[in-house]
């Protein structure tokens, strides 16, 4: 079997994977519209940030600001604040915005809810969604709101995830055979050594982990998508107490998986757990260095870069390949980064004197097949930095759900050329040195 890259466990719940409602005759500006509908958050960033410095001195709020507002924070990480733009555009009686333009803020207000650890209300704006607004969502949509739903009544009475320190955090990695980082963790007094994914939606544990380690498993069960193209019953836990070094993470949820959906190549390679992105975020910054220490400061680096975002539970970063930026999906968790559809339509003039090839995608469920093209020698630019990758792929065939409407995904074979990278989740910025 050609393991030509290993993105591993590339963890989405459908909610993050939503297809985006349309309404004929609000946002007025269709020109941003069609930047998030398309994916392209960063150009949607900027030309927004333009247009309200434009805007006359003292100019009131409009309607179309609320929504653009809505979304300019939830992609770049203020939950809080895109919350209060979407209750505000809801509360206005003097427009009437069609349903379907409804049920998209309340999902961005749901997905809000859940990143914020607020289960409760997530789970009744879900609740909202079915019951008031099926009928203006697209049955994907609808689908996910449905296998979400399973998950925030679980959940409702769960007390939000807590992190409590005093002082800088500074571990030690190991690289396993896939390249991937497994940090030392704590949960309820037992030890393990987990891969660290921001790719993961959520922390993820094996059965038998979960067992050990006395993870409360909820009566609940649910279907997550994974890098590859198989969908896997899964269960829901939550563990009191995870320690990682002197860091201590209180109510932290996790995928309970079946065992054999975390091996791969035969037995030969074995996950027991995955601390996803809702734990390391709450770090505010992490840096990860060559020398094979994870350190998170009390005191954190300043940048003027603003090179990261975060849809729902996953992040993109503004990567320059063939001279022009576009967001990638951030994944730690994948030891080889993969481009899509996306960036093969965008340069295939560029690309016609490479390879065609086949290779396996690998997660949860199992494998998949798929055809890729070969590269050599592509160059990058990323977090004010000049890099090239010996190889590269592009995936023609096969499912796409792992990259979606980014235009691929950058792993470890980029992240592993610098002495150290800073990823902070309060600014949103990514620094390489």
């Amino acid at each position: 079997m050609n393991w030509k890259f290993f993105s591993l466990l590339f963890l989405f719940f459908l909610f993050g994977l939503f297809p985006r409602l349309n309404a004929a005759d609000f946002p007025t500006n269709k020109n941003l519209k069609v930047l998030i509908d398309s994916g392209e958050y960063f150009q949607f960033k900027e030309d927004f940030q333009k247009q309200l410095h434009a805007s006359p001195h003292g100019k009131k709020v409009s309607n179309d600001d609320f929504y653009y507002y809505s979304w300019y924070y939830f992609l770049f990480n203020k939950s809080p604040e895109s919350n209060l733009a979407i209750e505000t555009l809801l509360a206005k009686k003097e427009i009437n915005l069609s349903d379907s333009i409804v049920a998209e803020l309340l999902e961005l207000h749901f997905q809000n809810d859940f990143r914020l650890f607020d289960y409760k209300k997530a789970d009744s704006i879900c609740t909202i969604l079915l019951f008031r607004y099926s009928s203006a969502m697209e049955k994907e949509t609808l689908d996910g709101i449905r296998n979400t739903g399973a998950i925030t009544a679980a959940l409702k009475n769960t007390p939000a995830q807590t992190v409590e320190r005093k002082e800088a955090l500074d571990i030690s990695f190991k690289r396993d055979m896939a390249s991937l980082i497994r940090i030392p963790v704590n949960i309820n007094a037992q030890n393990g050594n987990f891969i660290l994914d921001t790719g993961a939606n959520l922390s993820t544990l094996s059965e038998s982990e979960a067992k050990k380690m006395g993870v409360k498993i909820l009566d609940v069960n649910f279907a997550v998508a994974s890098s590859s193209r198989s969908s896997v019953p899964s269960k829901l836990g939550v563990a009191n107490i995870l320690k990682i070094g002197n860091v201590t993470f209180r109510n932290v949820v996790f995928i309970i998986l079946p065992d054999k959906s975390l091996s791969f190549i035969g037995g030969a390679y074995k996950i027991k757990g995955i601390i996803g992105l809702p734990v390391i975020a709450q770090l505010g910054e992490i840096q990860i260095h060559k020398n094979k220490h994870l350190i998170s400061p009390i005191q954190q680096t300043e940048s003027d870069l603003q090179n990261l975002g975060l849809n729902g539970n996953t992040p993109f970063a503004n990567v320059n390949y063939f001279g022009s930026y576009h967001p990638y999906i951030f994944d730690t968790g994948a030891a080889t980064g993969i481009l899509g559809n996306k960036f093969y339509y965008t340069y295939q003039d560029s690309l016609k004197k490479n390879k065609n090839g086949t290779s396996h995608i690998g997660g949860a469920g199992g494998s998949e097949k798929i055809s890729i093209i070969k590269i050599k020698q592509l160059h990058y630019e990323f977090a004010n930095q000049k890099g090239h990758l010996k190889n590269a792929s592009i995936q023609v065939s096969g499912s796409s759900k792992a990259v979606a409407n980014y235009y691929g995904i950058v792993g470890e074979d980029i992240f592993m050329q610098w002495n150290t990278m800073t990823i902070n989740f309060d600014q949103m910025f990514v620094l390489l040195k």
